[in-house]
């Protein structure tokens, strides 16, 4: 019973998509530039001797973006020591911990071994500081949080390991 009622879920669907393909709205037609230019207000122009008919243009000024100063500045490069010298601690302790059976590793998809814990999470450090540097680049001002993740996570790590000296 659940096959028919999933086969006419599928049907439905797929009938609804169609329907929606066929009703796609159509792009509209590029703007006819002689019939906005005959739209325009005109207002006369001494040239020379002759008066000459110019048209009036709306003042278009675009506003200024503010650019931000240096990317990597000393606020990055503080947050960028901070999770690396975390990470190097958390996994430090929890290589000697695991290596003395004085403790276990509470996620059981993490590797065990020292060079598996660095090759795991270095390109993961790597991602997220590379994201971080692209948001602080463009202006966003919440480009801080993922290394504040990273520092969070392993934080919590070291604070975990230090029961276990």
């Amino acid at each position: 019973m659940r096959i028919r009622h999933f086969a006419a879920l599928a049907v439905l669907v797929s009938a609804l998509l169609s329907r929606a393909a066929e009703t796609a709205p159509v792009s509209p037609p590029a703007p006819d530039l002689l019939a906005l230019a005959s739209a325009l207000p005109l207002r006369p122009v001494p040239y020379h001797s002759a008066m000459a008919v110019q048209p009036v243009l709306p003042a278009v000024v675009a506003a200024p973006q503010p650019r931000p100063g240096r990317v990597f500045d000393k606020k990055f490069a503080f947050l960028a020591a901070l999770s690396t010298a975390l990470t190097v601690a958390d996994y430090e302790m929890t290589a000697n911990c695991l290596a003395r059976h004085a403790c276990a590793e509470a996620d059981p998809l993490l590797p065990h071994t020292r060079a598996g814990m660095y090759a795991t999470n270095i390109p993961l450090n790597g991602v997220l500081f590379y994201w971080s540097y692209r948001r602080k680049a463009t202006g966003k001002k919440l480009w801080w949080m993922p290394p504040a993740a990273i520092i969070g996570s392993h934080l919590a790590g070291v604070a975990s390991n230090l029961r276990f000296r």
